[in-house]
């Protein structure tokens, strides 16, 4: 399995590019180079143009004017980058399938992990490399997925996480389904 270990902008770079991750034989102490044609920076009112951004150790170290002194760096000179995305309110361990509350009536918890993956995958593919899960009805979830995601078991974005929901009964986080006793 790839690992994403720069993730601030490549996942947006190679989305960009209409490429897939490829197993680069990199390590976290790698320095990356990328030449964007223009960058939005989110600190800048307007997007600057012709930019290079060094990347090391998964971070950015540096953004300069003009194309690279050396060879060796990703060309995106005819591409807009920019950061990875946050986003900060998920449930990436809760399926898709949770409209109807009552499925977790019938959900296992051994369920749980293969589509929390799945999920994280895609969260990072759609250019998010990092997400805050703010609760989550099975509670421990969040932070088993940060640690497989961390150890490089899976891929996802960096994760912030919250243990269960804390709300008063039949508040957001209370689980009550219609047609379900809430002794059940």
């Amino acid at each position: 399995m790839t690992r994403l270990i720069y993730p601030v902008f490549i996942a947006v770079a190679l989305a960009a590019c209409d490429s897939s991750p490829v197993e680069t034989g990199l390590s976290d102490a790698t320095r990356i180079t990328i030449y964007c044609g223009t960058l939005i920076d989110g600190l800048a009112d307007v997007p600057k143009s012709r930019q290079t951004v060094a990347i090391v150790d998964g971070r950015i170290e540096s953004v300069a004017d003009g194309a690279p002194d050396a060879d060796g760096y990703i060309d995106l000179s005819e591409h807009t980058c920019l950061p990875g995305l946050i986003d900060t309110h998920t449930h990436i361990v809760e399926p898709a399938d949770t409209a109807d509350l009552s499925i977790y009536y019938t959900r296992s918890q051994d369920d749980e992990p293969v589509s929390a993956a799945a999920t994280a995958a895609a969260t990072l593919g759609a250019g998010f490399p990092t997400a805050r899960n703010v609760g989550a009805y099975n509670g421990w979830a969040g932070r088993e997925l940060r640690d497989r995601i961390k150890s490089g078991e899976i891929d996802g974005p960096r994760r912030q996480v919250a243990g269960y929901y804390r709300t008063i009964p039949g508040g957001g986080g209370d689980l009550v389904s219609p047609g379900y006793a809430e002794e059940d």
